[in-house]
């Protein structure tokens, strides 16, 4: 099976690359810089993440102006995964997309996944498939399965903020410090 993973550059991304990768799946990967503030620390992470699984790597860059990072950003999954398919558009498989249960996100929730799936069968007459292999696991499942796997966590980047360096206060940095204190 091809598969094409939505790679941030992430925990959950980064998982899903290797859960994928251990599956014996064909995989590509793309980074979306969308113009998120911490976009040059996601995509320096996406790049060791992919050089590390020794994935190829497409990087689309999108431009409007600044794009609000606090909480949900409303269109951000289907923006990325219409992106996906309109930048690789040989592509059949599945596009892969790391979300998990946890979040009261529209776009990580079983609705969402339906929806696009929809879609995605309308443009490509189901030769398009929408992955999302952690939908019902917690983030805490997906940080065991980095550990038991050996996924590279010192690549990802898990800041919604810091351009360069992690703020230590966003809902993302203080998700990465329980978990670091919970694997202790």
């Amino acid at each position: 099976m091809r598969s094409l993973v939505l790679l941030s550059g992430g925990i959950d991304s980064a998982a899903c690359l290797a859960f994928y990768k251990d599956l014996g799946h064909s995989i590509e990967a793309v980074f979306v810089d969308y113009g998120q503030s911490p976009s040059i620390a996601e995509r320096t992470c996406a790049e060791a993440i992919s050089a590390y699984y020794s994935t190829p790597l497409r990087i689309v860059t999108c431009r409007s102006g600044p794009v609000a990072m606090k909480g949900e950003i409303a269109g951000r999954n289907g923006f990325l995964v219409l992106t996906a398919m309109l930048f690789n558009p040989k592509h059949s498989g599945q596009i892969v997309l790391g979300i998990h249960r946890g979040t009261h996100y529209y776009d990580c929730q079983d609705g969402f996944i339906g929806d696009m799936s929809r879609i995605l069968d309308g443009y490509s007459d189901g030769s398009v498939k929408l992955a999302a292999p952690f939908l019902s696991w917690t983030k805490d499942m997906i940080w065991s399965y980095c550990l038991e796997h050996n996924v590279p966590l010192d690549l990802t980047w898990s800041c919604e903020v810091g351009p360069t360096v992690a703020c230590g206060a966003c809902l993302s940095c203080r998700d990465l410090e329980t978990l670091r204190v919970r694997s202790h």
